[in-house]
């Protein structure tokens, strides 16, 4: 934008309108993704104690009965998982609520046909559930 145009506040508004509907879209993106990490952390979880199942199931018989309280620990986990999950089903029941009372979130959803999560985001879960605990 020129200095001409600056004086006359031709394009100020309009860019001003910009950064603020950017600033908007990041925050409702930002919600939506940590809704959807609430929601994808018994899925993630399951995976991870799957693929522990499956690396005990290919040991030999002898190392698996060196570590034959890994299955009673396995299901122990899913058991948990399924907790969590319920706690965590628990706090994202009520994300309209944040929706209805925040202009910043005005279009956000909290219903997702398909639903992932990074390692990262599963990591973040973990900390906020060690931090209800504490």
């Amino acid at each position: 934008m020129d200095h001409v145009s600056q004086e006359l506040g031709i394009g100020v508004a309009s860019q001003s309108e910009t950064d603020n509907e950017a600033a908007k879209r990041a925050e409702v993106q930002h919600f939506e993704n940590v809704v959807k990490a609430f929601l994808y952390y018994k899925e993630h979880g399951t995976h991870v104690v799957r693929k522990h199942e499956a690396s005990f199931a290919r040991l030999p018989q002898g190392h698996q009965q060196i570590v034959n309280y890994l299955p009673a620990k396995f299901e122990a986990q899913k058991q948990c998982l399924q907790v969590n999950q319920d706690f965590l089903a628990t706090i994202v029941a009520d994300t309209e609520g944040f929706i209805k009372n925040s202009p910043l979130l005005t279009g956000a959803r909290t219903r997702f046909e398909h639903i992932e999560g990074s390692s990262l985001d599963m990591d973040k879960i973990r900390c906020t559930l060690r931090q209800f605990v504490r």
